[in-house]
């Protein structure tokens, strides 16, 4: 039983009531008696679903939950109004609203669920008649409390389709109505008018897409997607077909990576419709022979996606086709384009010439600004293009009247297309190019258009990279677009672009200049991304396709049936289909039709040399042709480990006691204990103030601590950890670090996460294999942390659509924090410590960039910055009354205010007064706090941290000399981050050691400084050819990831990036030089936090296996458990851990030191934000003769909802970024093999029993002869006992 001490109780000592408090605290003090349960490390603690009425939920309450107050949840006023309020502008202030900023006041020990919980002794209102959302329940009646929600599921997932429908073109953008080519009032199944509407409506169309099994739907066929996983499942293309598949009516076939590298084309699934194109490292080859071999109706001819390869060809088709191009030059020194013999069956039939120039044409520079090429001139300025359709590296070269110099575009790079070069003046010569008149684009803008068939075409514009290099971005990593109408000449074009390339669903880019339209590239395959409007047009354009492709094939098929009857009496004779194709008089004898006749032109010109004799011959080999081939390889499950959401920065003070009253808080325990509940917080407040008013340790750090746990009690999240110091001889508690922690709550933008990423996985198991959607194939565990149990709730909801009725377990043993590994962690800091000191140089398994500074200097400098920073923030505190500085920001969420922002602040530049003083781990919480503040507080950033034009706000306080000279010019850029985490495809599933280590779609290369180079200097040991040929056919033995060239987008690491600017008027305010040292702070933070922070978790491969070891072990052996359970399961299975941080990066480092051969280097990888995954993807194939089983493993990779520079990342008001893309970690592996490397490395450690930290509740109330007698809620009073007393409680 709990007993409160009440708030008079609390009160100061004047009161004559609490004369003898420290007597009466006494007993509490030394009363902490921890109470676990056998559960609490070793079983699964379960999040129960059972619904009750008011009565029923309250009958099992006891005193303990009475007192402690019950869970709160007002998470569905936030979200439930998405659908009702879907201007932004709208339901501005629900989504501003934390989850932390309601001040319901609430036991956290109870393990709260979901949002906005705060502590509270209200009683918690029953859960809502309408759904049953996941809940936290009883681990036992003093870990967790039943508690009942009020939230329906549709309410969740009306966040993940409020997201996806928000995330179209641009919020500032007025759409206008997309032009159709042709039938200009093409429906939407949802039966609006096709356009584009605002972002406020673009998802009128489906509230969620179905994926359960339809019954009595008559089917229409096969859908086979044949392209690369990453594109298959890419956003646009995943919606596209869950569309198509929602009414039952197809069923969609995804080929794989691995079948497509490691199968013959004879063995690869048949399909009736072919969804195919080409990307970098597909193989085309094999998938044109597969469609020979098979003929399914296919959506973009495969054949002519090889004209896109060359732009020589493109320009050349376009001509022929009469489709307006820009004057051009061509100089070819490659002996011209590349032609094999089924492209040019294909050019005969378009008036294409086959055969080109061999020789290198007569070409010079008349003089700076001329280009002769065999007599023909162009002058300046032109567009220089590789003949390379994949290579994006295009210069521009200026007139010198105009002063000359170049622009070098490339393929988008995070928020850059191009650069200026003043010295880029002569052309290139060691390739080929086509250049082309230089054109102003019309308000300095391209137009993107997208075919889907000759009757439809959809159109953006965005800003020219000719304009100044700058990408305009939203939060979720989209360029920002406007939608167009096309002109009526336009239309035209596009419609011709998609018949004559044979291209259905195809972009391609339109120039708008001086009143004309010009087309100047074709890309092929192409969606519109983020509009649901498109997706369900497509999908409509695509199904009406695939009917028609049907009804003729049965069409055909009757009319050979009829010509067989009609030719039966034919002697079979060779050549007798071409005799009746050519004799009419035959014809007439037999009655056969034109349609007819036709009909056998076209199949005798598919058979080529191989003539047709009979019909029956004919229908032989269409049966043989036809047959069914199941997929070989099917997704047999998924274990997925996912860190929580987006959180508010976590503060905490840590100090070092060894009075007696702190270490007997630890109640005999020799292990770490945690305090969470507000009765057990104000037992440790009152500790804190009775060693403040005896003296018995520094008053400093007891006022510091006094005064944050006072002011933050009732706050989420608020906990007391204390960590003992044993005595190395007598193993006694000799110390104790008393950690308070506050903060650390999901913020509202979490639920916008969670919520998209389980839509996304829930659209992904659609294709994949959507039995796993079923009940029990699904199992869900989550830490015991609140804001990692309200990630994984949101996420199931979502995953399920919002039909979730199942139970999240928590397992603390494997997904909580655990001290195993503190002792060599500790040892670790401490050798990070001595980075930071002059002239120190980083160790070489240290991955510090070349050509930066030395760590000790970048940190003086980040501690200048801080002290500057201060003082303009100081400054602006103390001008401004309170009223000026919270209205500095319309809408504050996050439970923040202008008082909370300068409390973080001004703890963070206490922290960074000098090198000297900085502990290396309060760099995390800068960088953390600086990204925060981007997303969260970005209005109160600018203004509270603005100096003034050119600093004139006091000339007292700026320092222009240290704004002016900056440390550096050029920063580390994550490449995998700033390409989209595009990592290239090998051909084969071993690969070869440039393919392995690809990381770029193209050739790409960023224009840094000569001197910037890589920083990957990590290595991944090989495992032989066991390995290598225990799937699939290669023996190509596996390189360790290197480095490509220094500067390439393929480089596994970073480069140095310059930090210049050179635009002066950018979408970012802090772009501003009055911004400067913002700026400067924020990339010199994230330089330290990107290669000092992972080294916590160890520095050399030794202490990463290990730390990774005693971190992680638990939760890898129940990993390979997971997906030795799937091996024998019927149905697909999915098993996904929600956890921190922490776990993420040391399971992470287990599997890099394991000696798994890995596609990227460790080190290259960037931070691994909210939301990071680790996915282990099983894989099963069963031979139809033996019925035995071969399975194989992939390892993806998610970074999380991540952006490279928050400052200039455009926001809504739900202040949150997208979900990074899926990176393979390695190819498919046979998983016996996987398995038996992980297990070889288990036994490095041995993890003690108990490695979690003890929660402490419940304190008894005895002492020292001291007992509470006639207590109740408000009264306690203490007695004295008798000796013999005493000795009858001791007994007891």
């Amino acid at each position: 039983m709990i007993f409160l001490l009440t708030n008079n109780q609390m009160s100061s000592d004047n009161n004559p009531s609490n004369s003898n408090w420290r007597e009466t605290i006494a007993p509490i003090l030394e009363g902490f008696v921890p109470k676990t349960t056998s559960q609490e490390n070793k079983k699964s603690l379960k999040v129960s679903l059972t619904k009750k009425t008011t009565d029923q939920s309250n009958e099992n309450i006891d005193e303990n939950s009475i007192s402690r107050g019950k869970l709160h949840n007002d998470l569905v006023n936030d979200i439930k109004n998405s659908k009702d309020h879907p201007n932004d502008s709208d339901f501005q202030h629900q989504d501003c609203d934390s989850v932390s900023s309601y001040q319901d006041h609430t036991d956290i020990a109870a393990m709260d669920n979901l949002v906005k919980l705060q502590r509270t002794r209200s009683i918690q209102p029953t859960l809502s008649a309408t759904g049953k959302p996941p809940l936290i329940a009883n681990q036992s009646q003093d870990m967790l409390n039943v508690n009942k929600i009020s939230m329906k599921p549709e309410d969740i997932l009306s966040t993940a389709n409020s997201v996806s429908r928000r995330n179209s073109i641009s919020s500032s953008a007025t759409p206008t109505k997309p032009k159709n080519i042709i039938e200009t009032d093409i429906k939407s199944e949802t039966g609006s008018n096709q356009s584009n509407p605002p972002e406020s409506s673009a998802g009128s169309s489906v509230s969620h897409i179905d994926l359960k099994p339809k019954e009595n739907v008559k089917k229409i066929g096969k859908i086979g997607v044949c392209a690369l996983d990453n594109k298959v499942l890419s956003k646009p293309c995943r919606r596209i077909l869950n569309r198509l598949m929602e009414h039952g009516e197809f069923e969609t076939i995804i080929f794989g990576d691995k079948v497509l590298f490691d199968e013959d084309i004879e063995n690869w699934p048949t399909c009736d419709f072919l969804i195919s194109f080409f990307s970098n490292g597909f193989p085309l080859d094999k998938a044109i022979a597969y469609a020979k071999l098979r003929k399914p109706y296919q959506i973009n001819d495969l054949t002519m996606q090889k004209l896109l390869w060359d732009r020589r060809l493109v320009l050349k088709l376009l001509e022929v086709n009469q489709i307006p191009t820009p004057e051009r030059l061509e100089i070819s020194r490659d002996g011209g384009p590349k032609i094999d013999e089924d492209l040019k069956s294909k050019f005969f039939d378009k008036n294409m010439p086959v055969t080109f120039d061999k020789e290198e044409p007569q070409w010079k520079m008349i003089d700076d600004d001329v280009l002769e090429v065999n007599g023909q001139r162009l002058e300046k300025p032109f567009v220089e293009k590789p003949v390379n359709g994949e290579d994006h590296n295009i210069y521009i070269y200026y007139h010198s009247s105009n002063g000359g110099g170049g622009r070098r575009l490339f393929r988008k790079i995070g928020n850059k297309a191009s650069e200026f070069d003043s010295d880029l003046n002569m052309i290139r010569t060691d390739g080929s190019y086509i250049y082309e008149k230089f054109m102003d684009a019309d308000n300095c803008e391209d137009v993107k258009a997208y075919t889907v068939s000759p009757k439809f075409c959809h159109a953006e514009t965005r800003k020219s990279p000719v304009v100044d290099g700058i990408v305009k971005r939203n939060t979720h990593g989209k360029e920002i677009r406007y939608i167009t109408q096309l002109t009526e000449e336009e239309t035209t074009m596009a419609s011709k672009v998609c018949s004559s390339f044979e291209q259905t669903i195809c972009g391609f880019d339109l120039l708008r200049a001086q009143g004309k339209s010009y087309v100047i590239d074709v890309n092929g395959f192409s969606f519109v991304k983020d509009n649901n409007d498109y997706y369900d047009t497509t999908a409509k354009i695509l199904r009406e396709m695939f009917i028609a492709a049907k009804d003729k094939k049965a069409a055909d098929k009757e009319k050979l049936l009829n010509l067989k009857n009609k030719t039966k009496s034919l002697p079979k004779t060779k050549g007798m289909v071409q005799n009746i194709i050519n004799s009419e008089v035959q014809r007439n004898k037999l009655n056969i039709t034109k349609s007819e006749v036709n009909l056998l032109k076209m199949k005798q010109a598919e058979a080529k040399n191989a003539s047709i004799n009979t019909i029956s011959e004919y229908l032989e080999k269409q049966q043989k042709t036809e047959e069914e081939k199941d997929q070989r390889w099917v997704f047999k499950g998924i274990v997925s480990v996912v860190r929580h959401g987006d959180r508010t920065p976590k503060q905490k003070h840590k100090y070092s006691f060894t009075s007696d009253i702190f270490i007997s808080l630890l109640k005999g325990h020799k292990e770490e204990v945690i305090i969470r509940n507000v009765i057990d917080l104000e037992i440790a407040l009152k500790a804190l103030m009775i060693a403040r008013d005896e003296k018995l340790e520094d008053l400093n750090k007891l006022n510091v601590l006094i005064d944050a746990l006072s002011k933050k009690l009732n706050f989420p999240g608020t906990k007391i950890q204390l960590k003992p110091v044993l005595n190395k001889e007598t193993k006694e508690v000799e110390k104790v670090q008393f950690i308070l922690k506050f903060f650390g709550e999901a913020t509202h933008s979490c639920k916008y996460q969670a919520a998209e990423l389980g839509e996304q996985m829930r659209l992904d198991f659609g294709l994949l294999n959507k039995s796993i959607l079923e009940d029990n194939n699904i199992k869900i565990y989550s830490s015991s942390e609140r804001r990692v149990l309200y990630t994984a709730q949101l996420w199931a909801v979502a995953l399920y659509g919002g039909n979730y009725e199942n139970e999240i377990f928590i397992r603390k043993d494997l997904l909580d924090d655990s001290n195993a590994a503190k002792e060599l962690m500790d040892k670790v800091k401490k050798k990070l410590k001595p980075l930071l000191r002059i002239g120190q140089e980083a160790p070489t398994e240290f991955t510090w960039p070349t050509n930066m500074p030395q760590p000790y200097l970048v940190m003086k400098r980040v501690c200048e910055l801080m002290r500057y920073n201060k003082t303009i923030m100081d400054y602006h505190f103390e001008t401004m009354s309170t009223e000026e500085l919270t209205s500095l920001q319309e809408t504050w969420c996050c439970a923040e205010d202008a008082k909370l922002f300068k409390e973080r602040w001004d703890k963070l530049f206490a922290e960074f007064t000098t090198v000297e003083k900085v502990d290396p781990s309060k760099i995390s919480e800068l960088y953390d706090t600086m990204k925060f503040d981007a997303l969260h507080n970005r209005s109160f950033l600018e203004k509270i941290f603005y100096p003034g034009d050119d600093g004139t706000i006091n000339q007292d306080i700026v320092d222009k000399d240290l704004v002016d000279n900056s440390l550096v010019d050029k920063y580390p850029i994550n490449l995998l981050a700033k390409n989209n985490f595009k990592v290239g495809s090998s051909n084969s599933s071993a690969g070869t050691a440039s393919q392995l280590v690809s990381v770029t779609t193209d050739k790409t290369v960023i224009p840094v400084d000569d001197k910037s180079r890589s920083v990957s200097v990590g290595s991944v040991a090989s495992q032989g050819s066991k390995l290598n040929n225990s799937v699939g056919n290669s023996n190509t033995s596996l390189p360790s990831p290197t480095s490509n060239p220094k500067g390439s987008v393929g480089s596994l690491g970073w480069v140095l990036e310059s930090n210049k600017k050179t635009d002066k008027k950018s979408d970012s305010v802090f772009s501003d030089k009055n911004y400067s040292h913002l700026r400067e702070l924020f990339k010199l933070s994230k330089v330290l936090f990107d290669f000092i922070c992972p080294q916590e978790y160890g520095i050399t491969e030794n202490e990463k296996l290990d730390i990774g070891l005693l971190t992680s072990l638990p939760l890898a052996e129940q990993i390979l458990t997971d997906i030795d359970s799937m091996k024998t399961e019927k149905n697909p299975q999915c098993v996904t851990y929600f956890t921190k941080e922490s776990h993420i990066y040391t399971l992470l480092n287990i599997l890099y030191e394991s000696g798994l051969p890995m596609r990227v280097a460790r080190n290259a990888l960037p931070e691994l934000d909210y939301l990071s995954q680790i996915n282990f993807e099983l894989y099963e194939r069963i031979d139809k003769t033996t019925g035995e089983k071969t399975h194989s493993i992939r390892l993806k990779l998610s970074p999380g909802c991540q952006t490279q520079d928050p400052l200039d990342v455009q926001l809504d008001n739900r202040h949150y970024i997208s979900c990074s893309p899926k990176i393979s970690l390695t190819r498919h592996l046979d998983s016996a093999v996987f398995e038996d490397i992980l297990k070889k490395k288990f036994p490095r450690v041995q993890l003690p029993d108990m490695f979690t930290a003890v929660n402490i509740t419940s304190p008894s109330l005895s002492y020292k002869g001291y007992k509470v007698k006639n207590l109740n809620e408000k009264v306690n009073t203490f007695t004295k006992l008798t000796p013999s007393a005493i000795e009858e409680e001791q007994l007891h």
